[in-house]
């Protein structure tokens, strides 16, 4: 009896991915080109999405003893979801019908275990959402902060330096701190790794808050000490160094390191 609800539970879980796949096609298209695109921040998708699955199957073995029953007021609430994710993709608001989806999938199952019982799905869903490009629309605040973090620390070591906004000139050449400068990639990858190993363990709430605190902290540094660091090779090399062309390997050698002291 128990082999039978396990498979029952099993096959109820891959036609709710295959459901809400299909119906949502487009909207994983367009987010699954997001995250092959490398030259963009989201990347990390590719790796997020495969921890979403594993936590939402381990939420679904979860749910084996629940009731299934309909709840009236989660179907409404999955239907006026389903509008607005239909209205963004009318009015082509890409980001829009792509963060529905996170209410999407929590209301489809609510809607069939109920709003409680389909909290055990929300790890899965926090996944999602650090895969969705919302985040965007903090770019030009960290990229504010980055510069103002990079030439005050460029102003302690009294190097030759001239800045002018995000532009940061030494005798041998110009360094533009770009949006794509402002650390959101390194930030993304180091809640979702948070996120993974908050799961390892039984956390509080205040446990996890401190964890998240401690990921955003170290996410903004790792960037710092990268533009920073490629400043002062690029004075130090007279902007010869091929790590001033290319510094992708290095911002992540930089964000390993940095890492470290928090395992």
């Amino acid at each position: 009896m128990l082999s039978s609800n396990i498979s029952s539970l099993r096959t109820t879980f891959i036609l709710l991915c295959i459901a809400i796949a299909l119906a949502l096609f487009d909207t994983w298209a367009s987010l699954f080109s997001l995250w092959t695109n490398y030259e963009l921040a989201y990347s990390h998708g590719l790796l997020a999405v495969p921890l979403a699955l594993l936590s939402a199957y381990s939420a679904n073995k979860q749910l084996e003893n629940q009731t299934r029953q309909i709840h009236g007021l989660a179907l409404a609430f999955l239907a006026a979801s389903s509008a607005v994710w239909f209205l963004s993709g009318f009015l082509s608001i890409q980001v829009g019908s792509q963060l529905m989806v996170i209410p999407l999938i929590y209301l489809t199952v609510a809607s069939t275990y109920g709003f409680k019982s389909a909290l055990v799905f929300v790890p899965a869903l926090i996944y999602l959402l650090f895969s969705i490009p919302v985040w965007d629309y903090s770019n030009s605040l960290l990229q504010d902060i980055t510069t103002f973090v990079a030439t005050s620390v460029l102003k302690l070591t009294e190097l030759p330096v001239f800045i002018e906004g995000n532009r940061i000139t030494i005798p041998y050449g110009t360094f533009e701190i770009a949006g794509g400068c402002s650390g959101l990639r390194y930030l993304l990858v180091a809640l979702v790794l948070v996120m993974y190993f908050s799961q390892q363990r039984p956390n509080t709430l205040v446990t996890t808050f401190k964890l998240f605190s401690i990921a955003l902290f170290f996410g903004l540094l790792a960037n710092w000490i990268r533009v920073v660091l490629i400043i002062l090779i690029g004075y130090e090399s007279e902007m010869q160094s091929s790590i001033v062309q290319d510094h992708e390997v290095v911002g992540w050698c930089v964000f390993i390191v940095t890492f470290i002291p928090t395992d």
